[in-house]
């Protein structure tokens, strides 16, 4: 995902739809120490997005709140 217009085009793909399937993406596999950094979407075989949520761009967590982009 790289703006906010592409994750509300992809909610509206998904709505029309009707369904997808997600994955999270963390920072290790031992669920008592991940962290979430990411989720996938996905909702045909030939359509996915992935949105970053915990990322860091030098050494500074960036955090992007898709609820703020989607809430009408």
């Amino acid at each position: 995902m790289r703006d906010p217009a592409e994750l509300k085009a992809a909610v509206a793909a998904i709505r029309k739809v009707g369904r997808c399937a997600f994955d999270t993406e963390t920072t290790s596999l031992d669920t008592l120490e991940a962290k979430l950094v990411g989720l996938c979407l996905c909702w045909s075989p030939e359509d996915a997005i992935y949105v970053p949520v915990g990322h860091t761009q030098d050494g500074v967590r960036v955090i992007y709140n898709p609820r703020y982009e989607l809430i009408p």
